[in-house]
């Protein structure tokens, strides 16, 4: 038994552990999330988010070389450039959501080891026989400190997002220690914000820094190659007739969709600053504003720090607020990695001084502390699937194999994909026409003037998003969850008819595909 205590310990001193250990511990709980996934969903991988399948319903047009939700008309609900396109070979296959977990699993991954290799070369200098498994350890809370798991299972694009945001303050990290610029950097400055259009505050701090620097004409070319890549579909967009920037992007950025009025700018840095996580990504710059104002720094560790928090300051200004899960994962992630990078020396002293137990217990209560949210995302990952699957994959099993006719919605997603119906988008992400008409009417009338334009006569939606339904409106019925809520903005689903003909056959229709539900999920009609 000593023998193989020895071994281990030998080998958690060696660099290989960095690697090792954080990664199996994140492959062991992928693979409890995702059994659980399975169990609770009677065998289907569904993600946590209904977001994912409006990329799905969108790649299965793309792939008929249409842009749109809708066959009918173009659309643009996606806040990624090349997400979709990514989908679009395989979006109608039958075992698509397990090759995007795949993608988002190997993008994972790859981020696991970026960061490891960022730690590593921290800890490398320490004279300490466990460095290497104090480096271990931190890439190891790293998993929770990033969300990296709870990513993987939305189904969503952040997982190739915050892999190439890694890869910049990789590459970033580099030069500052002379080391040659490498391809990845630029991969990473360019691709990034073609996956996500926020990485823009990474990409575009990071050329700053790279001009700064010297290397002026590589600069120069790779900041030409980013705006020719977003230049491109903003004029795609523009000329099969919608917005230059995506509906979802002009829905969720105030300051985007004011052009950038000085009043929407700072309406969202005050939003920013005072809710959810907001305060913590302000005061996550604070280290990295000490090595800015501290005049005995070298130049190029006070250009790095200022490069990380333009960046933040450009998330702030910009970004949207109020989010604690998907939307700031990236800046938080460069902001933290960046810290670590530039504070090394205070974490040799604390490792010297406290030892290696009472150090990672330290840093493990930073992590779950600045975490919180990230931890019950990763313990309630498969309830969230579980909601999913009770609501919005029921709602289009009513659809596609009952009613099989138009349907209103104000939740696109699930209800869209491998639904050849229309389905008119209330909220607007899926209708252009639907979001111009929600923003600059008062009244109601246009819900029911687009419902009639498109033949549809059904709606299914939260009376929560639509307080005051139009008057023809006639409950059919409303459909619960069987469980605790967790993704789904709400936790009841209304069916509404506009006129007596529909309301009785869609009530028929309620009645039979009440007994296909999962157990616990409940039907409520009304006769």
């Amino acid at each position: 038994m000593s023998g193989r205590f020895s071994t281990l310990q030998a080998f958690l001193e060696t660099r290989a552990s960095v690697v090792i250990l954080p990664l199996t511990v994140f492959l062991l709980v992928v693979l409890i999330e995702f059994s659980a996934i399975l169990l609770l969903n009677e065998g289907k991988l569904i993600f946590t988010l209904d977001d994912a399948y409006i990329h799905l319903a969108l790649a299965e047009n793309i792939r008929h070389g249409h842009y749109g939700v809708n066959l009918q008309e173009c659309s643009s609900p996606s806040s990624s450039i090349i997400w979709p396109f990514l989908l679009a070979p395989f979006a109608h296959l039958s075992c698509s959501s397990y090759i995007i977990l795949t993608i988002s699993l190997l993008a994972s991954v790859g981020t696991l080891l970026v960061c490891g290799k960022i730690v590593a070369n921290v800890a490398e200098p320490f004279q300490h026989p466990s460095r290497y498994l104090f480096a271990a350890i931190v890439t190891t809370f790293l998993i929770l400190a990033t969300n990296l798991i709870g990513l993987i299972f939305q189904g969503m694009e952040h997982p190739l997002q915050l892999f190439w945001t890694v890869v910049v303050i990789y590459g970033l990290i580099c030069e500052r220690q002379d080391e040659p610029l490498s391809w990845s950097l630029f991969a990473g400055i360019i691709l990034g914000p073609l996956v996500r259009y926020e990485n823009l505050a990474v990409s575009l701090t990071a050329l700053v820094y790279l001009f700064v620097r010297g290397h002026r004409k590589a600069a120069i070319i790779c900041a030409v190659a980013l705006v020719a890549g977003v230049a491109w579909f903003s004029l795609f967009l523009h000329k099969i007739g919608l917005p230059v920037f995506p509906a979802s992007v002009l829905i969720k950025s105030r300051v985007v969709s004011t052009g950038g009025n000085l009043v929407s700018v700072l309406k969202n840095v005050r939003v920013s600053l005072l809710k959810s996580k907001g305060p913590l990504l302000a005061l996550s710059t604070v280290p990295l504003v000490y090595v800015m104002l501290s005049p005995g720094r070298a130049t190029r560790r006070r250009l790095l720090a200022f490069t990380i928090v333009f960046a933040m300051a450009l998330h702030l200004i910009v970004g949207r607020p109020g989010s604690y899960s998907r939307y700031e994962i990236y800046i938080w992630t460069s902001t933290v990695l960046t810290v670590i990078h530039l504070h090394g020396s205070w974490l040799k002293n604390l490792l010297r001084d406290q030892g290696i137990l009472r150090t990672s217990v330290l840093l493990g209560l930073l992590a779950v502390s600045t975490s919180v949210p990230y931890l019950d995302a990763l313990i309630f990952t498969p309830l969230g699937s579980n909601n999913i699957y009770e609501q919005q994959y029921q709602m289009n099993r009513f659809i596609t194999q009952y009613y099989r006719d138009p349907v209103a919605v104000n939740d696109l997603g699930w209800v869209s994909y491998r639904n050849d119906e229309y389905v008119l988008d209330i909220w607007g992400l899926g209708s252009v026409e639907a979001l111009r008409a929600r923003q600059d009417s008062d009244s109601r009338d246009w819900i029911n003037d687009l419902m009639s334009k498109h033949n549809v006569k059904l709606a299914m939606v939260y009376d929560t998003w639509i307080p005051q339904a139009p008057d023809n409106w006639i409950v059919v019925g409303k459909l619960y969850l069987g469980k605790t809520r967790i993704t789904p903005a709400h936790h009841v689903v209304t069916f509404y008819a506009t006129d007596q003909i529909t309301h009785q056959r869609t009530l028929a229709l309620m009645q039979e595909f009440k007994k296909s539900l999962p157990r616990r999920v409940r039907v409520a009609l009304m006769q």
